[in-house]
């Protein structure tokens, strides 16, 4: 015989046994449960003890937002970065940047961060641009 036939069998068995004595099962589970009643209790308390400890020692842990630096439980961290103070301070930090002036690689002169992109593309920072490698090729054929 197969094992998985004998599986089936077996399945099968069982199936019909919990037909047949339907009524002497839910009477020994009645009967089991109201002897262990006390027990399961205690097992339950233990249980939910042991669960209330691990939560509580998991929301004291603490973590920086990345956006704002503010330090907040770990577990709430990702309703903190939606919250209106870490999306506030975002778009201040964005705006500071946006205001913050650099200088062009091209021809030094300095411009906002937000405008250096269309800076480059401007007349006078390409032929400066161009001038200097000019230059620094003609001092190469020189050489």
């Amino acid at each position: 015989m197969d094992n998985t036939t004998d599986k089936k069998c077996r399945k099968e068995y069982k199936k019909k046994y919990r037909e047949l004595n339907k009524e002497k099962i839910t009477e020994y589970n009645k009967k089991r449960y109201h002897e262990n009643k006390e027990i399961n209790k205690e097992k339950i308390a233990e249980y939910n003890e042991r669960y209330k400890e691990k939560k509580a020692e998991y929301q004291k842990i603490k973590a920086e937002c990345d956006n704002c630096k503010s330090v907040v439980c770990r577990h709430l961290l990702k309703r903190h970065k939606e919250s209106k103070k870490c999306m506030d301070y975002n778009k201040e930090k964005i705006i500071i940047d946006k205001k913050e002036k650099v200088e062009c690689d091209n021809c030094k002169s300095v411009v906002l961060c937000v405008g250096l992109e269309q800076h480059k593309k401007t007349k006078k920072c390409m032929n400066y641009w161009l001038t200097c490698l000019l230059e620094d090729y003609r001092d190469q054929k020189t050489i």
